[in-house]
C-alpha cells in the first residue's frame, strides 16, 4: 500500500468512526436541552448547577471541560 493510499484509508476509517459515534439520543438543532444538573465552577468555587434554575434568572452559556471534576 502506498503512503498516499494508506493515508486515505486512515482518513476514511476515522471519518466512518466519527460519523457513527454520535449517540442515538444526540440533540439536533432546535431541540430543547434536557435539564442539566452538575458540579460547576463560579468565581473559583465549586457550586451545584441546575439549568432550569439558571435559565429562570438569565441567559445561559454552557462550556464543558473534558474530565472536569473527575478522578481521571
Amino acid at each position: 500500500m502506498t503512503g498516499s493510499l494508506k493515508r486515505s484509508a486512515i482518513i476514511l476509517t476515522v471519518f466512518i468512526l466519527v460519523a457513527f459515534a454520535a449517540p442515538a439520543n444526540a440533540l439536533k438543532v432546535g431541540d430543547t436541552a434536557p435539564n442539566i444538573q452538575a458540579k460547576a465552577a463560579l468565581d473559583g468555587k465549586t457550586v451545584d448547577f441546575d439549568l432550569q434554575t439558571a435559565l429562570a434568572k438569565n441567559a445561559v452559556i454552557l462550556y464543558f471541560f473534558p474530565k472536569a471534576f473527575s478522578q481521571g
